[in-house]
């Protein structure tokens, strides 16, 4: 018997007693994340292979600490502000700072988190790390992943990227995850606009510009414009992820029915919490 059909009803009290509230649990076939609508107060589980108790546990408690620490406004009044890119960041600090609730609260689900992100990282290779080396990554998305896998990662944060690990894993209200999601998107979006801007000056200068010779001897230049492209697409190529770690820090991420590598469990729209890396 599968881990769904099994004490179905259970879970559901389960759910209940933990969120204090009367909410409801869906398992869909079809949902790639897990996620937590908070109009209708109902908490949509994906339907993986090989899902193990602690790994449904922890997904459902993840899911159950947005129902309970996540303000509805908040939310919505946020990513409306300033649109769903920063949806991505804001998930990432809120995800950290509602699991880091939820061991204070219910220290006996730390184990759950701990053992499911461990074979997120390590068996699974849910956050795409096998063939890459963790430190090469942005620094939005070692966050994310330090926050969940915690210390085992061998991410290494130095310097100001150290301030910024600090102020994550000490968010408390959504207020300081709002602020410091902010304050990281704004980064992010300085730090492209630069690249782009680098990119057109070493172009026009050399490497980037593509000459040939016409008929009749005289150079011709074609520049390359793949760099203001990049700074013109630049408000939709950040990439939204979920986090949090274990004892030492705290975890989080999931799988798929088909190839989940790479893939982060818990995702977001303007209305849900769902579930990336």
């Amino acid at each position: 018997m599968s881990v769904y059909s099994e004490h179905s009803n259970t879970k559901n009290k389960f759910a209940q007693l933990l969120a204090a509230e009367g909410l409801s649990v869906r398992h869909d076939g079809s949902a790639d994340t897990a996620y937590f609508d908070l109009n209708k107060r109902e908490v949509v589980l994906p339907m993986w292979k090989e899902m193990t108790d602690d790994f449904y546990r922890m997904l459902l408690c993840h899911e159950v600490g947005h129902a309970l620490f996540t303000p509805k406004e908040g939310w919505h009044s946020s990513t409306k502000e300033y649109g769903h890119n920063f949806a991505g960041f804001l998930n990432i600090t809120e995800d950290a700072r509602i699991e880091k609730k939820m061991k204070r609260k219910f220290p006996g689900l730390r184990k759950d988190f701990f053992s499911s992100y461990k074979s997120m990282w390590f068996d699974r290779d849910m956050f795409g790390v096998k063939d890459r080396d963790p430190n090469s990554m942005n620094l939005i998305d070692r966050l994310n992943m330090f926050a969940k896998v915690g210390e085992s990662t061998g991410l290494v944060f130095e310097g100001e990227d150290k301030v910024w690990l600090d102020r994550l894993m000490n968010t408390e209200s959504f207020e300081d995850a709002k602020k410091l999601a902010l304050e990281l998107f704004e980064k992010a979006k300085d730090e492209m606009s630069e690249t782009a801007e680098d990119g057109l000056r070493s172009g026009s200068q050399s490497g980037s510009d593509k000459s040939e010779e016409s008929s009749d001897g005289d150079v011709l230049i074609e520049r390359d414009n793949s760099a203001s492209e990049s700074k013109d697409s630049s408000d939709s190529s950040y990439s939204s992820y979920s986090s949090d770690s274990s004892d030492s820090s705290d975890s989080d991420s999931g799988a798929s029915t088909g190839d989940n590598r790479g893939k982060d469990p818990f995702s977001e729209t303007d209305n849900n919490f769902r579930a990336n890396e």
